[in-house]
């Protein structure tokens, strides 16, 4: 299938879901109402900052528009969720171990009864909260 029709389709199920008209895309964009009907049609489409436009205007991601592929953009986001938690508790078990170490060459001395695994679960908590203000 041309790659152009694909963009036509999107196009328009993205601009009717988003209740526009053609010619409120036109005003909005700045752009001629033969230019709209021709990205609709598939004869033509956006380039650059006008496919960013569009895709805000219709409330669709940027890719699903260029691309149709909405589903890999939601895909990777988990995967990459998945694999932030992996490097989480990596970090985790590592940062763990090296307390340990450090508190049996003597390099890390604990008092009442905080040991090096509990400082290993503090700094490890406090690195999830830094996290998720980041997030």
């Amino acid at each position: 299938m041309n790659a152009k029709l694909d963009f036509g389709s999107r196009f328009k199920e993205a601009r009717e879901n988003s209740g526009l008209k053609k010619s409120d895309v036109a005003r909005e964009l700045d752009v001629s109402h033969q230019s709209v009907q021709q990205w609709e049609n598939g004869q033509t489409s956006p380039r650059g900052e006008r496919m960013r436009k569009l895709a805000a205007l219709f409330n669709v991601p940027v890719e699903f528009l260029a691309f149709g592929k909405v589903e890999q953009s939601e895909a990777n986001s988990k995967s990459d969720a998945i694999q932030a938690e992996k490097v989480y508790e990596d970090v985790s078990i590592a940062f763990t171990k090296t307390m340990l170490e450090l508190s049996d060459i003597g390099w890390i001395k604990t008092k009442n009864g905080i040991t090096p695994s509990i400082l290993a679960d503090i700094m490890m908590k406090n690195l999830r909260s830094q996290l998720d203000k980041n997030n």
